[in-house]
């Protein structure tokens, strides 16, 4: 914001702000602070403003964001606008987000800035061609653009939207500007990103015919070879560009095809070349250590990782895959050692969430939530992802009304959000209010009716609760013709039969889903229907497996509780 923006009503709204220093904190779910001077006065923009600053001082940031768009809304101000927008966007308030970038755009609609944004928005909405229509705009005029713009392109939106989507968007990119070689290789090089390896090799040809010596293009044209299953082709071609134009870079993705193509022995014998012929380069041990994680060569991928540390470079990669591996071998406290040094980067918030998992595990869920929240004091733009993060955790230690709030929390950021809203549901299921979880399922399939998980959520809860089983055994096998093998349905549709007192034909469908996951409520399932069954010595030994390896598991103890009695 401006210093004329910040400070400018400063003057006028001095009283008010010592009086408002002194009230509680900002009343959550309100655009609407309540009036101040007299029953008759009608807060404006500058008000919200403030009110927003204040917020944001205190840490409430879905109020300030609420607040910042009831002034964008209400001024024909440019600059609260634009600060309504980046501010939503920056914590991560899709609705609000969108809203103000809507608003900024009526006051600003030239404004290359703010296309931008609503492209972001767009494209977080699924809609593709509005997405491309703003992103279009956001770009330099056609005459002054380079191929280079289009490459920046892609890569932005690539961090924001699917693989597929951004491919859709590149298209509509190219339809408008057939023959651009910008374009076709950011077109090529989103389509070896989502896998469809033809559409990489014709637009990576396209732009060969015009440039070939262009090495990017050249190596996006392998990638796209790979990805049809030509790895030889690939290979011998990557091997006459190194012969004509040898340089590290192009070793390395060598070394990348060959480990793409299953060859990964030859590919860390290619790396042991390279690092005896060029000594230690960084890029090579890192390398090494992808390709040994990723192989499973933990002992490989401990001594790269180590080296690069030693040498103080990659060292939050380094440190989270030494904590991974500490962690998957049980040396709890290695593996929260490595975890607490990811200081920044993408891998900073997955490091915290594994530190808050692992505090669970040793028994001191507690501590694992104090941990998330020292987190989102010190980087509230991740409020997001440590609010869902923070469900999860409760939900899984059967902590259901703080697993509830939590996703409302998370739902502030993402009101349309169909799988926090499902999750949701599930915690009111969990805290024994069956009706608001039924009336909840049903809000989030109104969104998205043909949603597998919404439906068998829906189902799975009718039928443990007996409520209209003919409804729920229409919902799960609707669910069931999306996705046949998945043993989360398997296991509802042996439920909505067992209650239907369909034992036989529920053992069936219950005996699919554990034979494809272990998992330990299909345990409980199994074992309850073989019970029902007359098979006690099946259904003890199944229960008894289960335990060992989830023993706080609530519905599976429970089950086994209910049969000793």
């Amino acid at each position: 914001m401006s210093d004329y923006v910040r400070y400018s009503m400063l003057a006028r709204l001095l009283v008010l702000a010592v009086m408002l220093s002194a009230c509680s904190t900002p009343v959550r779910h309100t655009t609407t602070p309540p009036s101040v001077a007299t029953p008759d006065y009608v807060p404006d923009a500058s008000y919200h403003l403030l009110m927003g600053e204040i917020a944001t001082q205190r840490g409430d940031y879905y109020v300030a964001a609420q607040e910042y768009l009831a002034a964008a809304r209400l001024a024909d101000d440019i600059e609260m606008a634009q600060r309504s927008t980046e501010y939503a966007y920056q914590y991560g308030f899709v609705a609000y987000f969108f809203e103000s970038a809507v608003r900024w755009s009526e006051l600003d609609p030239d404004n290359p800035a703010v296309h931008g944004y609503l492209g972001v928005a767009y494209l977080r909405r699924d809609n593709v061609k509005k997405a491309f229509a703003h992103f279009e705009r956001s770009m330099p005029p056609v005459a002054e653009r380079s191929e280079g713009d289009y490459l920046v392109l892609e890569s932005e939106i690539a961090a924001i939207g699917g693989a597929d989507a951004v491919v859709e968007v590149m298209q509509l990119f190219q339809k408008s500007f057939p023959s651009q070689p910008g374009v076709e290789l950011a077109l090529a090089i989103a389509a070896v990103r989502a896998g469809d390896g033809a559409l990489a090799l014709e637009n990576a040809n396209a732009v060969l015919a015009v440039e070939p010596s262009l090495q990017r293009a050249q190596i996006v044209r392998l990638r796209g070879l790979l990805l049809l299953g030509q790895a030889d082709a690939a290979l011998a071609e990557m091997r006459a560009l190194i012969a004509a134009n040898r340089s590290i870079e192009l070793e390395l993705e060598y070394a990348r095809l060959l480990a793409s193509s299953d060859a990964v022995d030859a590919a860390l014998l290619y790396l042991d070349d390279m690092a005896e012929r060029y000594g230690f380069v960084p890029e090579i041990v890192r390398l090494s250590a992808i390709i040994n994680t990723d192989d499973g060569d933990q002992f490989g991928a401990w001594n790269d990782f180590s080296k690069l540390l030693s040498a103080g470079l990659y060292t939050n990669e380094s440190h989270f895959y030494l904590a991974r591996m500490s962690e998957g071998s049980r040396q709890v406290l290695p593996a929260l050692r490595y975890y607490s040094q990811v200081r920044s980067g993408p891998l900073l918030l997955p490091a915290q969430v594994a530190i808050a998992g692992l505090l669970g595990e040793i028994g001191d869920v507690d501590a694992g939530i104090a941990h998330l929240d020292e987190v989102y004091s010190q980087f509230p733009q991740l409020g997001f992802d440590i609010w869902t993060a923070k469900a999860g955790i409760y939900s899984l230690y059967w902590r259901a009304a703080e697993a509830y709030e939590a996703y409302n929390r998370s739902l502030e950021y993402q009101p349309a959000n169909i799988n926090l809203m499902l999750a949701r549901a599930a915690a009111l299921d969990a805290m024994g209010e069956t009706d608001l979880a039924v009336s909840a399922f049903r809000e989030a399939l109104a969104l998205d009716p043909g949603n597998a998980n919404g439906m068998n959520s829906l189902g799975y809860t009718m039928a443990n609760r007996n409520l209209r089983l003919r409804e729920a055994r229409k919902l799960v096998s609707k669910a069931l013709a999306q996705q046949s093998d998945n043993p989360a349905f398997l296991d509802s549709m042996g439920w909505v039969l067992f209650r239907e007192g369909d034992n036989e034909a529920a053992l069936v469908q219950i005996e699919r889903a554990y034979a494809i996951e272990a998992d330990p409520e299909i345990a409980a399932h199994l074992g309850e229907v073989l019970w029902t069954l007359g098979r006690d010595g099946e259904a003890n030994i199944v229960w008894a497996l289960a335990l060992q390896d989830s023993p706080g598991h609530m519905v599976l103890r429970e089950t086994i509780e209910r049969h000793k009695s």
